[in-house]
């Protein structure tokens, strides 16, 4: 009886860590928690805008979707205070090449 004990309670680990596992590579594989990369990646504008609503930001190609504030400060320092964006780089047919976080344009 023991024996059989043992294994349930390898077996109720193991499905932990599994479940674990697939909750962490879900989020981390992402560029920005709210936005889909692998579903981004290859996209129609179109297709992201039904799905995001409109653009917050539209400079050349990149358009960003608008995700914070930096006003973190470091060592003592103040924050630089420019606005973080989600990019979306798109190609001439409009279909998504690159993703990337960064600071707003001229910042």
């Amino acid at each position: 009886m023991a024996k059989n004990k043992k294994w349930v309670v390898i077996g109720r680990i193991l499905l932990f860590v599994i479940i674990v596992s697939f909750v962490v590579n879900y989020y981390t594989s992402r560029v920005y928690w709210k936005y889909d990369d692998k579903w981004i990646i290859g996209r129609h504008k179109d297709e992201i805008i039904e799905r995001y609503g409109e653009f917050d930001l539209i400079y050349r190609k990149q358009h960003g979707y608008f995700i914070y504030k930096d006003n973190k400060s470091f060592m003592g320092l103040s924050g630089s205070g420019l606005d973080v964006y989600y990019y979306i780089i798109f190609d001439e047919s409009d279909i998504v090449i690159e993703i990337f976080v960064g600071s707003q344009p001229g910042g």
